[in-house]
């Protein structure tokens, strides 16, 4: 699973950034990036936004998952554990079209990540999104590798770099430096995630919206 897992969402990351380069060749500083779209001929990178190409003149300064469309692959990133496609809806708190909807019991707990093909903390500075929730709840934004390892981790006596952030009934923007993390996030050299984390035995049903990656 963990293999299959890593290979989709490397082959759907690659076809996004032009489907040719090799492995890892994600260029954040170089002159010949493409992320989510076609190479800049200024050496910048066609970012891919809710569907829309904004050239950024340089390297991408932020990609954002506006959530407009239910496809998993979003800008350079692949959404994972939440199935093929998906579930995204009109919140009932109006706040910017449709959004991520996560509901469930998290008998076990949630653990759903954003894969990204080279460590997030390499190609991004911060994590930024906003989150509502009809009941107060407390989500964990991890960093970490592209498998759902966040429980098994913590249980094996191996911390992540994380917070908690308290969501209610209010849309709220919340942001994650990813400078100096401590301890260093566990992944492959290769892969790394953003994970979106509820404990057990808790019920949530809290939405996301402008999930965005800013640039180094």
């Amino acid at each position: 699973m963990r293999d299959r897992g890593l290979l989709l969402g490397l082959s759907l990351l690659m076809a996004a950034c032009g489907g040719e380069a090799e492995r890892g060749s994600l260029a954040v500083g170089g002159a010949a990036s493409s992320v989510g779209g076609a190479p800049s001929s200024a050496g910048g990178v066609a970012a891919s936004r809710g569907g829309e190409s904004t050239e950024t003149g340089g390297d991408f300064t932020e990609l954002t998952s506006t959530f407009d469309t239910a496809q998993p692959l979003q800008n350079v990133g692949l959404w994972m554990g939440l199935g093929e496609e998906l579930p995204i809806g009109e919140p009932p708190a109006a706040y910017d079209g449709t959004a991520l909807h996560l509901v469930g019991d998290s008998g076990t707990g949630l653990d759903v990540f954003f894969h990204t093909p080279l460590p997030v903390e390499r190609i991004a500075r911060e994590v930024k999104f906003s989150a509502y929730s009809s009941q107060a709840m407390a989500l964990t934004v991890g960093i970490a590798g592209a498998e759902p390892t966040y429980f098994s981790d913590h249980a094996a006596d191996t911390p992540w770099p994380e917070r908690a952030f308290g969501v209610g009934a209010k849309w709220r923007s919340f942001s994650f430096s990813l400078d100096g993390l401590s301890p260093a996030p566990p992944h492959e050299e290769m892969f790394g995630a953003v994970h979106l984390v509820v404990q057990p035995g808790v019920h949530y049903d809290f939405w996301i919206d402008d999930f965005t990656l800013v640039s180094r």
